[in-house]
């Protein structure tokens, strides 16, 4: 039986190994994307302590990661111009006023479980929680390359509706692909 459960501290090791397991995948289809080792310890530790980290299991057994936060994205401010725009009205920093979705970061499967449909079903779960929070949307970015990624938030109903830039100092390539569903 597949489960998505909220990440504890205990997870933190398992998260990151995952996390590197993405990296590789990423790596090998010649993305930089995660290549300044996403997910760090410090960031597996802030989402875990937010209450963001997510782990899929099946039959209890760790076969994804995610976040997914209710925080904002200070980064989705930086939408490019002439790249369209987020397709529901929010603030990205709640010292700005509501926050009206939810965003889904650091998504990995473990190597033996992929192409089972893990990504799909973290997804489908963070979106059930964006609705039963009352949010508006659920939004996403990626990298321009990550073409796997891009056709699955598009058969999940997910719009490529911009692109940001983001922030991050451990990313080379700084232009993402927004994506959002709403609710």
């Amino acid at each position: 039986m597949r489960t998505f459960v909220r990440a504890t501290e205990k997870d933190a090791a398992t998260i990151l190994r995952i996390g590197a397991q993405g990296r590789a995948a990423l790596a090998a289809m010649g993305l930089d994307q995660w290549s300044g080792g996403t997910p760090t310890p410090a960031q597996v530790a802030r989402d875990v302590a937010g209450g963001w980290a997510r782990l899929a299991l099946d039959d209890g057994v760790p076969v994804g990661i995610m976040s997914v936060c209710a925080g904002g994205e200070r980064d989705y401010d930086a939408v490019n111009p002439g790249s369209g725009g987020w397709l529901v009205a929010s603030a990205n920093d709640p010292a700005d006023g509501d926050v009206r979705y939810l965003v889904c970061h650091r998504v990995a499967v473990a190597a033996d479980a992929r192409r089972r449909g893990v990504a799909r079903y973290m997804y489908q779960c963070a979106v059930k929680e964006a609705r039963a929070a009352g949010m508006a949307s659920v939004r996403v970015d990626t990298h321009a390359g990550n073409v796997p990624m891009q056709r699955l938030l598009s058969s999940l109903g997910f719009r490529h509706c911009c692109d940001v830039t983001i922030s991050n100092d451990l990313e080379p390539t700084k232009l993402r692909l927004g994506y959002e569903l709403v609710l």
